[in-house]
């Protein structure tokens, strides 16, 4: 009468260590450059036990995705109406959608926590003897190398020796290539510009440009009036406008043809910016 998730979840909860009874796998450890062939390594039945009572943080991002509000009864209705369930997996995307920096940050550490606790439990022979200084803590080694592995670059100065350690650090290699892709999605989507930033850089743009135009403009007139002043120095008797009778045909041409070229430059100017708003 009861699904598959009463089960799993009734089998992960029995998962523990039983107190006063221990159970020794001794098998040899033939991996790494510096291990003894013949070398045995005793296993506890605890130690397997300890790693997989981490499955038990399912339940805990359980209870965070129940209270995160994607689980009521008006979401599952709208959810209905396009033919699926609100379950964990879609709670996840929405976290990573509505809050992708602190949902990936909180990811990542909690991975690094599970992973560097699970491979302390069958690596900690092997972290105590490449340990060389007093600060350099099995632990300590732990976490390091759970981060270097997670962020895929191995450099390879500690290698698991054991059978569990290695699986352990493959999962690790895989979990950490998804985590990395995560990070350059929501790194890249901190650099996009939002709507109102887009809108507003486009009006600096458009005022930079009528600012540019408008100084050019300026800068001709004053070029002008230092023309018409130097012109009226040379020649007194002559009026003050220049386009008058007195002035030569050709003076007169370049003059209408200065004034023209600015105007059409500016029009020019003023339509480049119109279209490009």
């Amino acid at each position: 009468m009861c699904d598959f998730g009463f089960w799993f979840k009734l089998v992960v909860l029995l998962v523990s260590p039983i107190p006063y009874f221990e159970i020794k796998l001794e098998r040899p450890t033939s991996f790494g450059k510096d291990t003894d062939p013949t070398e045995v390594r005793t296993v506890f039945l605890s130690d397997l036990l300890f790693s997989l009572m981490f499955i038990r943080l399912i339940f805990a991002f359980t209870v965070y995705f129940n209270k995160s509000g994607y689980k009521t009864q008006f979401v599952k209705v709208i959810c209905g109406e396009e033919n699926f369930y609100p379950g964990n997996w879609f709670i996840l995307k929405m976290k990573l959608v509505r809050d992708p920096v602190y949902t990936v940050l909180g990811l990542f550490f909690a991975s690094v926590f599970v992973f560097s606790n699970m491979i302390v439990i069958f690596e900690l022979e092997n972290f105590l003897k490449n340990s060389t200084t007093a600060m350099q803590t099995p632990y300590y080694t732990a976490i390091y190398f759970t981060m270097i592995t997670l962020s895929t670059i191995g450099y390879g100065d500690y290698c698991p020796i054991t059978i569990e350690g290695r699986f352990v650090t493959m999962m690790m290699a895989i979990w950490g290539a998804i985590l990395i892709s995560l990070f350059v999605t929501v790194v890249s989507g901190l650099f996009d510009m939002k709507d109102q930033e887009s809108r507003a850089l486009t009006k600096v743009d458009v005022s930079r440009q009528a600012a540019r135009v408008i100084m050019k403009s300026l800068h001709y007139l004053r070029a002008k009036k230092k023309y018409y002043i130097a012109f009226q120095e040379k020649n007194p008797n002559v009026k003050s406008d220049f386009l008058s009778k007195s002035v030569s045909q050709s003076d007169k041409k370049k003059a209408v043809n200065d004034k023209k070229l600015t105007e059409l430059y500016v029009v020019l100017q003023m339509q480049r910016i119109g279209l490009e708003n």
